[in-house]
């Protein structure tokens, strides 16, 4: 049967669309859009047809992640965005959330950190 948002889609970014993965993008613009309850920023990905409109949470962090708040800044940056359940107004809801990008796993040997204590089992957490 055929839905709405098969007919219509969206050219925004849902955390549905992410699959429960990780996604690995690189930044191709930005723009200031006007929406109802204020400006937001909507991201553009590399070679993705739709765009993030961020929240204050991921505008903050992708500022972070860059280094500058500056938008034009922005461009050229990878980022991994990724489904994480929020509270909104009450209630939980799948969104979608941003952090700097996985860094590919060295093949040398860890350094040596001296006396690092073993982990704790779990007789041993003190909560």
């Amino acid at each position: 049967m055929a839905r709405v948002s098969d007919v219509f889609g969206s050219k925004g970014l849902k955390a549905e669309d992410l699959r429960g993965q990780d996604v690995r993008v690189e930044i191709s613009s930005t723009r200031i859009c006007r929406f109802d309850d204020g400006d937001k920023i909507e991201v553009q990905f590399v070679g993705k047809e739709k765009s993030l409109v961020c929240n204050r949470t991921n505008a903050r962090t992708i500022s972070l992640v860059v280094g500058s708040d500056d938008l034009d800044d922005w461009v050229g940056h990878p980022v991994t965005i990724y489904p994480a359940y929020v509270d909104f107004k009450g209630e939980q809801v799948l969104a979608i959330r941003v952090r700097p990008p996985q860094v590919a796993a060295a093949s040398s040997p860890p350094p040596n950190l001296g006396d690092v204590p073993p982990p704790l089992d779990d007789d041993q957490v003190p909560f």
